[in-house]
């Protein structure tokens, strides 16, 4: 084998040995010593090429692994988002439909007096929306989990309907300061920062599940 050809085989085989995963280093080791026997420069060259190949499908093999184990961290990021909302509905429902309820009611610590003043001036259709924010929420992640195309839609509206909730949420009057359920939008954002992971999660053949 010429040097010039040594060299670009080399420099294909130095390639191929960055991009394999750390886990399958031994690989290339034994590809290695494979290749050391190899003395024609066109049979160096296609073998080289072979690792290059096999350096890179395991590459992206491993960030297929990563990729679905982040669609199960999402969902279920997503439903806890969901479960939060909900509690909160619940919550909000029950007070507001309590006119008797007095701040002694909601507890003996500071600030029961702004918080159900906070809670009796919310407006009833940002509850509704709080509700259907966690509906649509858990619905996605259920299609999340099963792989459904329609999870992704589902998501990017729950995300919209908080983020655009929280934005008139801070426009309206409020009695007793900062109003509440704001800082949820901070457990929503980056649900849709995790949408083209799940994206290639789905691309993945070997992950596939029924649909």
């Amino acid at each position: 084998m010429s040097s010039l050809s040594r060299q670009f085989v080399q420099r294909l085989f130095d390639h191929a040995a960055r991009v394999m995963p750390p886990a399958h280093r031994p690989w290339i080791r034994a590809m290695r010593a494979e290749l050391e026997h190899i003395p024609g420069p066109l049979d160096a060259c296609r073998f080289t090429l072979g690792c290059v190949q096999a350096s890179y499908t395991q590459r992206i093999a491993d960030m297929l692994t990563i990729a679905r184990l982040t669609r199960w961290t999402l969902a279920g990021l997503t439903l806890a988002a969901a479960g939060f909302g909900a509690l909160a509905a619940t919550l909000l429902i029950a007070i507001k439909a309590s006119p008797n309820i007095q701040a002694a009611d909601l507890g003996s610590d500071a600030g029961t007096v702004e918080t159900l003043a906070q809670v009796q001036a919310y407006p009833a259709w940002e509850v509704g929306l709080i509700a259907l924010t966690a509906v649509l929420l858990t619905t996605g992640a259920v299609q999340l989990a099963r792989r459904a195309a329609l999870a992704l839609p589902l998501l990017v509206v729950g995300v919209g309907f908080a983020t655009l909730r929280a934005i008139i949420d801070l426009r309206l009057p409020d009695p007793g300061g900062e109003r509440p359920l704001t800082s949820v939008v901070s457990l929503l954002i980056p649900l849709v920062c995790l949408a083209p992971v799940w994206w290639l999660s789905r691309r993945a053949p070997d992950l596939k599940t029924a649909d």
